[in-house]
């Protein structure tokens, strides 16, 4: 199991949404974000969209091809990927893998 996170662009959304979509990845969490500057506690006043997804090892290529593309196209994309040690689902009692 695998946390992916990710920061994007606001007008990448909606393009992300769409191919996570194709790709049968349909939850997922999108936070809207300030972003600073590189080296500063300083604000730039921009805004990202901080996206995380937690996939099964079946899903991990995918959703990181979806967000390479992305780049390639031009999006400006970060991306980070850890591991899972578990995963709960509070509402269903479902744990590990079955829980994402």
């Amino acid at each position: 199991m695998y946390w992916v996170v990710a920061v994007i662009s606001v007008r990448t959304l909606d393009v992300l949404r769409e191919r996570f979509a194709r790709e049968g990845i349909v939850r997922f969490t999108a936070a809207e974000v300030e972003v600073f500057e590189p080296d500063s506690d300083a604000a730039t006043g921009k805004h990202a969209m901080r996206i995380e997804v937690a996939v099964n090892e079946e899903f991990l290529e995918p959703t990181l091809k979806v967000l390479e593309k992305l780049g390639s196209e031009g999006h400006d994309v970060s991306v980070h990927v850890g591991s899972i040690a578990d995963a709960r689902r509070i509402r269903t009692g479902e744990s590990g893998p079955e829980a994402i």
